[in-house]
Parts: C-alpha cells; sequence; structure tokens
C-alpha cells in the first residue's frame, strides 16, 4: 500500500509539472501576424503590438472576474495587437493558449472596440478540419457576443454548456466549451492588462462618432488633484461601483475650442467588472455613455441610458446608482479643470 501510494504520488506530480511545462510553452503571440491579422481585419492595413508581462494584482483581478479557476501559469508575458485602417484603430487580436484533451491549441481572437467577438482562427491545432468544420461551430456561438452574453451559455463552475447544440458529438461538445471559456478569459486579460489602451482606443471612436473625422479635435488631460477625492469623500462617502484610482479625465479642444469633457473609468458589481466612457458636454449635460464591454444585462443597459441628458451638478439630486456615478465623474472632472482656469 505504502508504494502504491509513493506512485500515486509521483503521478500526480509528475502531471502537475507537464501541465506547467504546457502552459510555460504556451505561445501567446501570432506566429504570423500580418497574415493572421489580415484574415480576422480584411479592411486592416497596419496594425501595432503591445507586449505585457501579467503580474499578480492583474492575475488577481482576472481570476475574480471568471466563474471557473485560472490556471497559475496561464498568465505571463502576452502581446495585444491593434488592428488599424487607415491609423484609425478596428478592433483588436489577442491569442490564447489552450490546454485540451487534443493537446495545446493556440487560438487568435478579434475583438471589437467594445471587446465582443469578432472573428476567430485557429492558430494551432491538432484536430483535423479544425479551421473549417469546428471553426464554423465556434463563430456561430460567439461572434457579436459579450463577455455575460458567452457566460450565459455555460454552466456556474464552468464545467458543461448551457446550450444545446445541433451537433451531438460529445467531442464538438468539449471542444465548444474550451473555445468559449477560452473567449471569456481573452475579453477579460484584455479589459483589465491593457485597461488604458482599450480605453484610448474607444475615446477616439467615441470622439470620431459624435464630432466627425472632419475636426481636429484634441485631448488635453485633466489632473485631478487628491483635495476632490476628499471632498468627494465628505460628501457621498468613499463606496462606490467606480474604481476612483482608475479615472482618467480629458478636456475635448477643437482647435481653441472647448467642446466638453471625456471621462474613462472602470467599474465592478459582484463579479462583473468593466469600463466606461462618459461624455459631458460644455453645460455638463450626459451626452454618451460608451460601455466596454458591454452592459452586463438589459437591466443595466436601460438604468444608464435613462440619465443621458442630465445634469451632475447636485448630488442631492441624484436617485439612482447610475445618476450617482454621473456625479463623481463629472464632480472630480469638472472641478479639477475649474481650478486650471
Amino acid at each position: 500500500m505504502k508504494h502504491i501510494s509513493i506512485l500515486f504520488l509521483v503521478v500526480v506530480i509528475g502531471t502537475q509539472l507537464l501541465v506547467q511545462d504546457a502552459y510555460a510553452r504556451a505561445f501567446c503571440a501570432l506566429r504570423d501576424p500580418v497574415k493572421t491579422i489580415r484574415v480576422l481585419f480584411p479592411e486592416s492595413d497596419q496594425h501595432r503590438s503591445i507586449v505585457r508581462a501579467v503580474n499578480s494584482d492583474v492575475r488577481d483581478k482576472i481570476s475574480n472576474s471568471l466563474p471557473f479557476t485560472l490556471h497559475f501559469n496561464e498568465l505571463g508575458k502576452h502581446t495585444l495587437y491593434i488592428a488599424e485602417n487607415n491609423q484609425q484603430p478596428v478592433g483588436f487580436v489577442h491569442v490564447r493558449s489552450e490546454l485540451t484533451k487534443w493537446g495545446l491549441i493556440e487560438i487568435a481572437w478579434a475583438l471589437n472596440p467594445d471587446l465582443s467577438i469578432r472573428n476567430v482562427y485557429f492558430q494551432r491545432c491538432r484536430i483535423p478540419n479544425c479551421n473549417s468544420k469546428y471553426l464554423t461551430d465556434v463563430l456561430k456561438i460567439t461572434i457579436g457576443k459579450s463577455f455575460s452574453q458567452l457566460n450565459n451559455l455555460i454552466s456556474v463552475d464552468g464545467k458543461a454548456l448551457n446550450i444545446q447544440l445541433g451537433n451531438k458529438e460529445i467531442d464538438s461538445s468539449t471542444f465548444i466549451l474550451a473555445a468559449i471559456k477560452s473567449a471569456l478569459k481573452t475579453i477579460i486579460v484584455t479589459s483589465v492588462a491593457w485597461q488604458k489602451e482599450v480605453a484610448e482606443v474607444n475615446r477616439i471612436l467615441l470622439l470620431e462618432e459624435n464630432f466627425g473625422q472632419d475636426h481636429q479635435l484634441s485631448l488635453n488631460p485633466i489632473i485631478i488633484s487628491e483635495k476632490y477625492f476628499k471632498l468627494l469623500n465628505n460628501q457621498i462617502g468613499g463606496n462606490s461601483m467606480i474604481d476612483r484610482s482608475s479615472i482618467e479625465a480629458f478636456k475635448i479642444i477643437d482647435g481653441k475650442k472647448d467642446n466638453g469633457i471625456i471621462v474613462s473609468a472602470t467599474w465592478r458589481e459582484g463579479q462583473y467588472q468593466g469600463m466606461f466612457n462618459w461624455l459631458f458636454d460644455t453645460r455638463g449635460v450626459l451626452k454618451k455613455i460608451e460601455p466596454i464591454p458591454a452592459w452586463r444585462d438589459s437591466e443595466m443597459e436601460s438604468s444608464f441610458f435613462s440619465i443621458l441628458g442630465q445634469t451632475y451638478q447636485d448630488s442631492d439630486q441624484c436617485n439612482t446608482a447610475a445618476q450617482l456615478m454621473g456625479y463623481e465623474l463629472y464632480f472630480l472632472s469638472h472641478q479639477s479643470q475649474r481650478s486650471k482656469l
């Protein structure tokens, strides 16, 4: 019995080492960036890449946002590609290496600027017809979906699908489950590890959408003084869905003309987290809120959509969590801007 226990321990340790080695050898970058990005974004004429090592703080944020366990060695040095057309961003590409029953599979995910799934390409896959039969299946289920929509496709523990597939093959179900989990990890890793870059891309697109391409707009950073954070705490307290340390505010300038303020921030509610950009005009009227990723559900979307067109100059007029967040962001950015005048 003692020999059996020792043998079992050796097998377990050996398996763990193999898993760790597999993830250590995982390739988290495109093998042929130009070719792959052209497949995923046919309109793209150039791209830029940002390499980043995922540290323990980022790893914890990512793990807390996923409905399943993330292997420690899954996160390390990763590359995010920003696809561009005529120097304007059109989306992101992020490669995930997934350990499956068929061995390591490298999946290149194309994300829209709001981090919903745009396209997918299997960079490495040992299954026959991986980029035809299985690609079609994965695309049908994932394309256009946000993190919350993908999360609804799997069980709470991430071990089973919540949907019925037309194809009853067990291998197909197993593969699609692995692909959905890969997509969820891709969205969260991108939003957390490249938070500033994702927010910047969406700010550019938000300005273009609201002001057009003819305007020569520039964004002047607004430095938020610590005294305004203290004033805000005294008014409404420190508890907020917004991570106040993440707030970035900018004054929108068209030539010499002031066109309002745009504010970026991250938020968290329970398991869910995300970013958003808020656009205020020169009178302090909220014109637009762009979530990244998409809103968690229709109820959350409605609560934020309902506060558009309002001003946020008095916290006593805020009756909902969404309105209070509007006040937080406007107060910090507006007061800091006024102090520079």
